[in-house]
């Protein structure tokens, strides 16, 4: 598969021209903003029963936008913009391990996200982000071939992705 014009992050009719919320910047910019809803509206409500400290509820929203911003990274790769235009094969790797890999390969970078978290922040996010499927991990993994996958870090929406990091913190 050559590198495709636009990164989707879903079925597309149009896989060349989608609309922007089938993209992967696009979706990933509504779930920022559907966590941006959910953590005004349960901020206050987590904080008065104790689930989430006072002193850490500004953190909490930072780590669950977060976790909205990462949580679909690994949707550019070759085998599910593949998957996602049609293709009949099986992903050899889904793609919350994608994004995992992602995270590990940006470590240093995103480095300052974790050190404005609490010690719960960055463990909370990779699991929120690994997790976010059901499917995963993949039980059926065995039924998946491995095959070489090609990340499209340098593509242009992958890299409209990254550069909305949803905290002031600097990256």
């Amino acid at each position: 598969m050559t590198t495709p014009s636009r990164l989707l992050a879903k079925s597309a009719k149009a896989p060349e021209a989608p609309r922007f919320a089938e993209t992967l910047p696009g979706h990933t910019e509504a779930v920022m903003e559907a966590a941006e809803a959910l953590t005004s509206v349960l901020q206050t409500p987590l904080v008065g029963i104790g689930i989430v400290p006072v002193e850490e509820a500004d953190q909490w929203r930072d780590a669950v936008l977060i976790a909205a911003w990462m949580h679909d990274w690994g949707k550019g790769n070759s085998e599910f913009q593949a998957m996602v235009r049609g293709a009949a094969q099986k992903q050899s790797m889904r793609h919350e391990a994608v994004t995992l890999m992602a995270m590990d390969l940006l470590q240093e970078w995103l480095a300052p996200l974790w050190e404005a978290l609490p010690p719960w922040g960055a463990p909370a996010v990779y699991f929120a982000v690994a997790g976010h499927h059901i499917q995963f991990p993949d039980s059926r993994i065995g039924d998946r071939p491995p095959r070489p996958v090609t990340a499209y870090w340098s593509h242009k929406d992958f890299q409209a992705v990254l550069s909305k990091c949803p905290t002031d913190i600097r990256l």
